[in-house]
């Protein structure tokens, strides 16, 4: 998504909630062009895989690691 159309689509409903300025999202979102699906999907998938793992084990937090 460009600079220009996110003005027209997210600025323009109102100010996002977030303290971080537009254009640091925008390249946030043109960073994120960069990846696939599928690896969005994978990442996704290890991120709720540590989060239950964080929240079910009772573990301290940096002992939860990735698990291949």
């Amino acid at each position: 998504m460009s600079y220009q159309q996110f003005q027209q689509t997210v600025l323009k409903q109102g100010s996002p909630s977030s303290p971080v300025t537009p254009t640091r999202i925008t390249v946030c979102f043109q960073r994120a062009e960069r990846f696939s699906l599928g690896e969005l999907r994978s990442h996704m998938e290890q991120l709720f895989a540590a989060d239950y793992r964080l929240k079910s084990s009772g573990n301290q937090p940096r002992l939860v690691a990735r698990a291949d």
